[in-house]
């Protein structure tokens, strides 16, 4: 949805006492990224989404003493499909540092392919992110299951 349904849902779940929210850059209506047709907005448009919960969120905060722990992913690589895999992680660490600046607790970057990728991601940041590991699939047929020592090390 809008800005106006990401303050709402935002405020909306700090009062509820949620520990945290993600707020993702696909288009509507949001599908699973593994589906046919996830997409994304643009740059200037995902950036906007996230500043406007981080918005919502100092507001409860400063009104209300709630807080909540804002998550920033994006779908761009998943999204951009094998063809322009590389384009992609470059878009994808792109919108994470830009999501770390404008003061994301968490940053997310959805399909990650591989630890290289995943290196190249947290590499570029110093806020804290999330890697998601996938099974390996018709869909994702080289997806590699990182150990969890693996996983600290990035």
């Amino acid at each position: 949805g809008g800005l106006m349904n990401v303050r709402r849902t935002v405020q909306g779940y700090a009062r509820a006492g949620l520990a945290g929210i993600c707020i993702e850059d696909q288009t509507f209506p949001k599908r699973c990224s593994y589906s046919q047709g996830a997409a994304v907005v643009s740059f200037d448009e995902a950036l906007e989404r996230v500043r406007c919960a981080l918005r919502a969120r100092d507001e409860v905060l400063a009104s209300e003493g709630r807080d909540i722990i804002v998550i920033a992913r994006t779908d761009v690589i998943r999204c951009a499909g094998s063809a322009a895999r590389d384009e992609a992680l470059q878009e994808g660490i792109r919108r994470c540092q830009a999501f770390q600046a404008a003061g994301a607790d968490v940053v997310y970057a959805e399909g990650l392919a591989d630890a290289t990728a995943m290196r190249a991601v947290t590499s570029s940041l110093t806020a804290p992110t999330m890697v998601a590991q996938v099974e390996p699939s018709s869909s994702s047929p080289a997806a590699h299951l990182l150990t969890p020592e693996e996983a600290a090390a990035l």
